[in-house]
């Protein structure tokens, strides 16, 4: 009773003495640490007021420490999900920060959240599971950046070709004369297709960074979907786990 009493004041918030005064969540050496000394101070607490012949108290010993293993299990699952929310929440603020419009400034403390998570110290899987969104959203930032980049080059030169059409056109002007006037005529209409070619160039830019960015969306939100199947798998998992680990503890005991 007073092992769950103690994990019951773990999961509400308190610090075991091995957490440094930390709450959860925390890493999972320091964890295993503590639940160690726990279950040492509570081992040699017991055998100081057990009774019975040595036989009966190993029997005892050996129920109250499946019961132990359990709730440490319990307390370690809890763990991680505490981290998972935390890391959660961190990653959101990660990916506002990267997919921003305009400038990000390095001192946002959206780009921050992440970092001191990963510093702090969390349980190993759900930092792993972070880290690799938080790489995958990097990546995706960078492709998106490039393509805008692409765009702007390309709208670049179409504007500096126009620039110096339009240069041209107007030093021919100043030399104008009769002989030349349908000439340039011409060459005015011509300027004009050119004018109207440039101006499907540019929608044609326009829509293929649009494309570039249905197809990211579209990779994002199947990436997305298979994330959450693999959490939702784990999470049936862990479940059958403690089904069974219950089930041979009723069996134990009814033995």
């Amino acid at each position: 009773a007073k092992a769950q009493e103690t994990f019951a004041k773990v999961r509400a918030g308190e610090a075991l003495p091995a957490f440094q005064g930390r709450p959860l969540p925390v890493r999972d050496d320091l964890l295993a640490r503590a639940l160690r000394e726990a279950r040492r101070e509570l081992e040699e607490e017991w055998r100081t007021r057990a009774i019975g012949d040595a036989a009966v108290r190993e029997e005892y010993w050996k129920e109250l420490s499946a019961d132990l293993l359990e709730g440490e299990q319990a307390l370690e699952q809890f763990n991680a999900q505490q981290a998972e929310e935390l890391l959660r929440a961190a990653g959101a603020e990660w990916e506002a920060w990267l997919m921003q419009e305009g400038e990000a400034a390095s001192a946002d403390p959206r780009s921050e959240a992440l970092p001191r998570l990963f510093d702090r110290g969390l349980p190993a899987r759900p930092v792993a599971r972070a880290a690799r969104e938080a790489l995958h959203l990097s990546r995706m930032a960078r492709i998106r950046w490039d393509s805008s980049v692409d765009a702007l080059k390309a709208e670049l030169r179409l504007t500096s070709a126009e620039l110096a059409s339009r240069a041209a056109a107007a030093q021919a002007a100043k030399r104008l004369d009769d002989a030349t006037l349908e000439t340039t005529r011409e060459a005015g209409r011509l300027q004009g297709q050119v004018d109207a070619l440039q101006t499907q160039a540019r929608e044609a830019i326009q829509r293929e960074k649009t494309l570039r960015e249905q197809v990211l969306d579209a990779e994002e939100a199947t990436r997305r979907e298979q994330r959450s199947h693999g959490e939702a798998k784990r999470k049936c998992k862990e479940l059958e786990e403690n089904v069974k680990r219950l089930e041979a503890q009723v069996a134990a005991h009814k033995d």
